[in-house]
């Protein structure tokens, strides 16, 4: 069960946010049969959803809610937040099957759980971390990520969608699916790292509503490979939030990790220089 738990650490924060990510302006295939570009379709989701003029004024955000398990019958509070700089903290409280909290400040990202101990993120869980913060993906993914491609139509949940395929600077590739209809995202596919190593989920976008102007998606089901699934239910969504000065701050048990890798840094510089000068 702890396993199960853990491997939802960060796609907990990367599904609600994928799930206000990116679209477009576009209708049905033209006469030709062509498919619209990714940047259509990205664009039809920003006007359906705000706007892009609003979306550029998005500072901060914060989302709170329930996150449950059905199948194991367990249920807990979640709060996400993010600054759009890099800067993230979610903290998950699953009563008596324990607590998680995960962060970034922008430079360093952290998870501290009940479950699997305090760890420096590092390589591919601390680039998901500090990238899935970034507003920009939104309303200007082209700016963050390597190439958007449309790739073809498929029905999600009998609803036909456009396929677009998303590769990320380090070539992580992930899938998402825009109805040809509405415009709205309704899946993603992806690859998430964790201690475990990768995992493959898939995250079912629903229930979007509104937020201030926007149209945010306010429950996310996602499906692990081995049919366990989660389920985030938000109930508060706020834009451009307030957050105390210490949300982002590297908690202590962090800051002694982060000096212990540095001394574990420099005294590896220094046996190559003595091997250099040898």
């Amino acid at each position: 069960m702890k396993k199960i738990i853990r491997s939802y650490r960060l796609q907990i924060a990367l599904a609600c946010w994928v799930a206000c990510g990116v679209s477009t302006s576009f209708g049905q295939q033209d006469e030709a049969g062509k498919l619209p570009t990714a940047e259509a379709v990205i664009k039809k989701y920003v006007e359906v959803t705000g706007g892009l003029e609003k979306y550029k004024t998005i500072k901060t955000m914060q989302q709170d809610g329930k996150m449950s398990l059905p199948s194991a019958g367990i249920e807990g509070e979640i709060s996400i937040k993010m600054d759009g700089s890099g800067k993230m903290a979610v903290s998950v409280d699953l009563g008596g099957v324990g607590t998680e909290s995960t962060g970034s400040n922008g430079e360093f990202a952290w998870s501290d759980s009940t479950m699997t101990g305090t760890r420096l993120l590092e390589g591919k869980e601390a680039e998901q971390m500090t990238s899935e913060s970034d507003f920009r993906r939104i309303y200007d993914p082209a700016s963050i990520y390597k190439t958007l491609e449309v790739t073809g139509i498929s029905e999600v949940e009998k609803e036909k969608c456009y396929e677009v395929k998303v590769t990320k600077k380090n070539d992580d590739v992930q899938m998402e699916y825009y109805s040809i209809e509405s415009g709205l995202q309704k899946k993603t596919v992806s690859t998430t790292a964790s201690a475990m190593g990768e995992i493959k989920v898939q995250a079912f976008v629903k229930e979007y509503k509104e937020v201030d102007g926007f149209k945010f998606p306010s429950k996310i089901v996602q499906k692990m490979p081995n049919g366990m699934e989660m389920e985030m239910e938000f109930s508060e969504i706020k834009v451009n939030a307030e957050f105390p000065a210490d949300t982002f701050e590297i908690p202590s048990k962090i800051k002694k990790l982060i000096e212990k890798k540095k001394e574990k840094e420099q005294a590896k510089s220094g046996e190559s220089l003595s091997a250099d000068k040898k």
